[in-house]
């Protein structure tokens, strides 16, 4: 039996607000820095290029075009998730005073 769809999307944005709140509370903490936000922006883009797998393609085409799509998607998709990666480790760390 489906949910009505407002009781869907209120789930969904009240997920989203949840998840907002979290990110920013742990971007409060000592220690955030850029490593963290690589990792939180590589981990939605892969899982946005995985879901493409799942996904019905939006316009009529051959499942051999799309599946090569998606595969280019994952591809960039991980291309710039390590070149985000390498350019948080080559930037230094700014030193904190503890006075």
């Amino acid at each position: 039996m489906a949910a009505p769809a407002a009781v869907a999307v209120a789930l969904q944005v009240a997920l989203y607000a949840a998840a907002a709140w979290a990110v920013t509370a742990w971007a409060r903490q000592t220690g955030w820095g850029g490593g963290q936000r690589v990792a939180l922006a590589a981990g939605a883009l892969l899982t946005y290029a995985w879901h493409a797998f799942l996904s019905r393609p939006v316009v009529d085409s051959t499942p051999a075009l799309d599946l090569t799509s998606h595969v280019v998607l994952g591809l960039g998709a991980a291309a710039l998730a390590a070149a985000a990666y390498r350019s948080a480790r080559l930037r230094p760390r700014p030193v904190v005073s503890r006075t």
